[in-house]
């Protein structure tokens, strides 16, 4: 989409795009895999392994949005 774009711009711009997408995303996993390692109550764990597992196909979905926009 963005391809009109220098290719110094272009690779930029996707760089700046993964590195906010991947802090974003880590601070949302991290503290709830600490919370889980920490709580040892299985539905619990459970909860938030699916949370976990959202988390991480989100992180996915909007790295497949960068590489269509770039």
């Amino acid at each position: 989409m963005l391809h009109f774009l220098p290719s110094l711009f272009l690779g930029l711009i996707s760089t700046l795009l993964f590195i906010i997408n991947t802090v974003f995303w880590t601070l949302s996993l991290y503290p709830i895999a600490l919370v889980r390692l920490f709580i040892p109550i299985p539905i619990f764990q459970r909860f938030c392994y699916h949370i976990l597992i959202w988390i991480a196909e989100t992180w996915i979905a909007c790295n497949d949005i960068v590489f269509w926009l770039t």
